[in-house]
């Protein structure tokens, strides 16, 4: 999914699909390895942005059944919390995805 797409399709779900989840014990210490252990797992790498003095990082990925997870990692390299945010069209499906999330996330 490429960026342009990916914005068109996180404003055409409705706002009740967004689901956030913080991690304060999770830190990315290195950007460049994290993209590399999320792409392993299928979850690509869309974009990357400066807000303030946090990286928000955008991913896409699918579940199994084809369900599109769009991901905004928000956090501050190097420093412990992590913010989650993703827009799917099951977001009854987000407890399961941030549990995943968390397990590729741990150190």
């Amino acid at each position: 999914m490429e960026r342009g797409s990916f914005l068109e399709t996180w404003r055409s779900l409705p706002d009740s699909n967004e689901v956030q989840k913080d991690f304060p014990g999770l830190a990315i210490s290195s950007a460049e390895a994290t993209l590399d252990r999320l792409a392993a797992s299928n979850m690509f790498f869309i974009a990357k942005r400066k807000h303030a003095n946090q990286d928000v990082f955008y991913f896409s990925a699918k579940i199994p059944r084809g369900v599109p997870f769009l991901i905004e990692l928000t956090t501050v390299i190097g420093n412990p919390g992590l913010k989650c945010a993703i827009k799917t069209p099951s977001p009854e499906m987000a407890p399961l995805f941030f549990e995943a999330v968390e397990n590729l996330l741990k150190p």
